[in-house]
């Protein structure tokens, strides 16, 4: 246990003096501050100075110059097409007078962006120049308009009261209750964002303890090493101190988020977004921290036993490859959570340990999972994560003296067997 301490506190220490490490932490923490600050900085001081709570309605800029040819009489008059046309300056034309030609002429000169022609109450001419996508997009909102304004005179012609309209054309509201929870609803937002955590930390944390351990053989220092401390020890301690280093990292990045949310809740709670990820329920968190725990273990181990069998820092990348190919099945497992959470195949993945970090978690955000089924993905992580760093500390120990041409996985696995490994 000794030996594990002194390990542990070695490598905790180093990437607390790491300069790259430190860099990093401090960066993304200002960049945390500047995001979280800067937004209602500017907001109180381009919203003016008010009483501060009033909030002045939205403008649409108009920038847009449309020329109206209503031969239905629809308008009445400009402004009250503009009510309707928020991005235009509408120049309304009643009687029809200029010719088609004329008007395309105006079009391409300039004086107008496009024109459109109310030739009956059914029957609308769009004219402009050709623009690609925004064509389309600018001839149905202006239709969208106009038809609206048909429909709302044939309701009055028709002698119905404003009620009666009002019920027309209001659009129906629909209330979704889902009783096992939904990847798209509330919890889909903090769930994505738990998630990326875990996958990004995985990868970035997984690959720092594969550099150090492929460092320390590249130099030769791991030889020394091995002859003073158990493998265990080392693959251990190596594993639990950039951990430790990770969550220090990720808790002051946490701890920004938080004090700086706080300060300016006033601006942030208004976008609902943001809120659910403040607003998630205590137990999810603890599952988070739990999971994140699990699954780095897991991966870090393997990458520590892979980080050994190389010579060069540079091969790590090269047999990582099958790592990464997990940790990706276990990620796009999570998406298919979202969707199914309740799907065999996704189900059967919340049980697999090197997939239950990402697949039962986001099983735990988004449905009802049952106790006994989390207590058993949790047990059976554990066990695995404790086995995975046993065979990661004999792999380790094997690589020390591995020099040259690297072992494949089939020799790798004749030489664990050959060794009692089993």
């Amino acid at each position: 246990m000794k030996q594990l301490k002194t390990v542990f506190a070695y490598e905790y220490g180093q990437y607390l003096k790491n300069k790259v490490f430190l860099v990093f932490t401090i960066i993304i923490t200002a960049l945390i501050i500047l995001f979280l600050t800067l937004p209602p900085l500017l907001s109180d001081y381009f919203g003016g100075a008010d009483d501060g709570n009033a909030q002045a309605p939205a403008v649409t800029a108009r920038t847009k110059n449309l020329l109206l040819v209503d031969k239905a009489g629809l308008f009445e008059s400009e402004s009250e097409a503009e009510e309707v046309l928020l991005s235009y300056n509408v120049t309304l034309q009643s009687d029809g007078s200029a010719d088609d030609a004329s008007i395309k002429e105006s079009i391409d000169g300039g004086q107008y962006d496009s024109a459109f022609f109310i030739n009956s109450g059914a029957d609308y001419t769009y004219m402009s120049k050709s623009n690609g996508i925004t064509t389309g997009m600018d001839s149905e909102e202006i239709y969208e308009a106009v038809a609206s304004r048909y429909r709302l005179r044939l309701y009055e012609e028709a002698g119905l009261t404003q009620e009666q309209i009002a019920g027309l054309t209001a659009a129906p509201q629909l209330s979704v209750i889902e009783t096992g929870g939904s990847g798209f609803g509330d919890t889909y937002v903090y769930t994505y964002v738990l998630l990326m955590l875990l996958y990004i930390s995985i990868i970035l944390y997984g690959q720092m303890v594969a550099t150090a351990v492929a460092t320390e053989k590249s130099s030769r220092a791991m030889e020394l090493l091995i002859t003073s401390a158990k493998p265990n020890n080392l693959i251990f301690g190596k594993i639990l101190g950039t951990g430790t280093a990770g969550l220090t990292q990720i808790g002051i990045w946490l701890a920004a988020v938080l004090v700086f949310y706080n300060i300016n809740s006033g601006f942030w709670s208004q976008y609902d977004m943001i809120s659910r990820i403040f607003n998630m329920p205590p137990d999810i968190v603890i599952y988070a921290v739990i999971f994140y725990i699990l699954g780095f273990f897991i991966f870090a181990a393997i990458y520590g036993a892979l980080g050994s069998l190389v010579n060069r820092v540079e091969e790590i990348n090269t047999v990582a490859v099958p790592v990464v190919l997990l940790v990706l099945i276990g990620f796009f497992g999570a998406f298919a959570a979202m969707a199914s959470p309740n799907g065999l195949i996704v189900t059967i993945l919340s049980y697999i340990p090197v997939f239950t970090p990402f697949v039962m978690f986001v099983r735990i955000c988004v449905t009802e999972v049952p106790v006994y089924g989390i207590a058993i993905s949790i047990a059976l992580t554990a066990l695995s994560a404790v086995g995975i760093g046993v065979l990661a500390s004999k792999i380790y120990r094997m690589g020390t003296l591995m020099y040259g041409q690297r072992p494949s996985f089939k020799e790798l696995f004749a030489m664990l067997k050959k060794s009692k490994a089993y």
